[in-house]
């Protein structure tokens, strides 16, 4: 069944009462909350996403939430490694707070002259982009911040591909270095503003998206093999489902699937507002609108 009739499915067939939190253990979910989601990360055994609280994030599993809180000036991101052992949480403040998983206690904070709007995790180092277009490293092992390259505007997406970082910003550069030594390799421009990234699970396929609503994608070389144009509006989130298929959400209030073989998109859902971010990991879903509005699906479901 195609991903959007399941959703259908689950629509119609189950209902469900409002939590402040997400019930992971459930096959679906609808929430109304005060605030808009802005947050969504699956791992293995966690969903980590914000709160109405925007100081806090909340890291749930199927018998428990962790909650990471501090007196910050609210949350801007936030990312848990694939390890699951440590989280890192970036705050209007200009600081990046990090915690131990199991524990949830503070480890490390870094503080910087802007706000960290990318994370990603690789090996035992954080990567961070910041607003003044800094792209930085946290080494754990010497405890130690370098800087990687410096964009010239907001970096808005940071990725890894092998050994190399990849890095876009509202300058419409794509930048790419090599995670171990810090060098730099090569620049790919864009002419675009550009918001959000994504690679395929073969590492084959980069997407990235624009503030036009456009969506560019990109070989293993790094050369621009197509571009589509599914949207009307600022893209939020890319994400791949498999090597094929993209999903793709936007100010124009629509969830896209792409598929990239025969250049074919459907609208599997469209929302009454903005959708803010969304995640898709081991056939669950979960995306967010500016209204407040949640929606959780586990496709798993489906094949009971």
């Amino acid at each position: 069944m195609r991903l959007n009739k399941i959703i259908l499915f689950f629509f119609i067939v189950i209902t469900t009462n409002c939590f402040s939190q997400v019930d992971v253990n459930r096959c679906f979910q609808e929430i109304k909350e005060d605030f808009s989601p802005r947050i969504f990360q699956f791992s293995n055994n966690y969903l980590l996403t914000n709160s109405n609280n925007e100081n806090t994030i909340y890291l749930i599993n199927k018998n428990k939430i962790k909650i990471f809180s501090t007196l910050n000036y609210g949350v801007v991101n936030a990312v848990i490694d694939s390890d699951e052992k440590r989280i890192a949480i970036s705050y209007y403040d200009n600081n990046i707070n990090i915690y131990d998983v199991s524990s949830t206690l503070l480890i490390k904070k870094l503080s910087f002259n802007s706000k960290a709007n990318s994370l990603v995790f690789v090996n035992e180092a954080l990567f961070y982009g910041l607003d003044d277009g800094t792209v930085g490293k946290y080494n754990f092992k010497t405890q130690k911040t370098s800087n990687i390259t410096t964009h010239k505007s907001i970096v808005r997406g940071l990725l890894i591909n092998g050994n190399n970082l990849l890095s876009i910003s509202q300058d419409g550069v794509l930048e790419v270095n090599e995670i171990h030594s810090n060098n730099f390799l090569k620049q790919i421009f864009l002419n675009s503003v550009l918001t959000t990234l994504a690679i395929s699970p073969n590492e084959k396929l980069i997407s990235i998206g624009t503030f036009k609503g456009e969506i560019y994608i990109l070989n293993e070389n790094y050369q621009i093999e197509k571009k589509l144009h599914p949207h009307r509006g600022i893209i939020t989130k890319l994400d791949f489902i498999d090597n094929n298929n993209l999903l793709s959400s936007s100010f124009d209030k629509t969830l896209i699937k792409s598929n990239l073989k025969n250049n074919f998109w459907e609208v599997i859902y469209r929302s009454n507002d903005y959708i803010t971010t969304f995640d898709y990991n081991q056939n669950r879903i979960i995306f967010g609108s500016r209204n407040g509005i949640t929606k959780y699906y586990n496709l798993n479901c489906q094949a009971r």
